[in-house]
């Protein structure tokens, strides 16, 4: 581990993608499974993912994405250093769910540019609130370039 060079995790992950050309769009989704166990405790930590984005009308473009992850007593400790002796255990489920849009449109010559909305919900137990908050949730709105 590059954090914690002392620490020996093992870890697996599976991906599935899947992509379709449409008449003046496009869909891709990806399913993601990832997996930390820590040795020799053997403690498991799981995260998965399932994403998707559809290009339709050749300008638009709408998204969806659902994490589930495995959190650990690490998260407890904020930015402060691992304390002698600490033993990371699982703690709680976060899960996160994001929607979003956007169009592109033409404002800077020879750049791919759109303006997009995103808003994520997080699923969170009782136990995590005082680092999540209650009810935590994120609006972002954005202008996007790329050439």
């Amino acid at each position: 581990e590059q954090l914690n060079p002392k620490e020996d995790v093992l870890r697996m992950t599976a991906s599935v993608m899947y992509n379709r050309p449409l008449e003046g769009g496009n869909w891709a989704t990806t399913l993601v499974w990832g997996r930390n166990r820590t040795l020799p405790e053997g403690e498991v930590f799981n995260s998965y993912l399932a994403e998707s984005t559809l290009r339709f009308r050749t300008r638009n473009y709408v998204w969806g994405r659902a994490e589930n992850v495995d959190r650990t007593t690490e998260l407890l400790l904020g930015e402060n250093p691992l304390p002698a002796g600490f033993e990371e255990r699982f703690l709680a489920r976060v899960q996160a769910y994001t929607l979003g849009y956007d169009h592109e449109i033409e404002v800077i010559p020879h750049l791919t540019s759109a303006l997009g909305v995103q808003a994520t919900l997080y699923g969170v137990p009782a136990s995590l609130h005082p680092v999540y908050g209650a009810h935590p949730r994120g609006l972002v709105l954005f202008l996007r370039v790329r050439p």
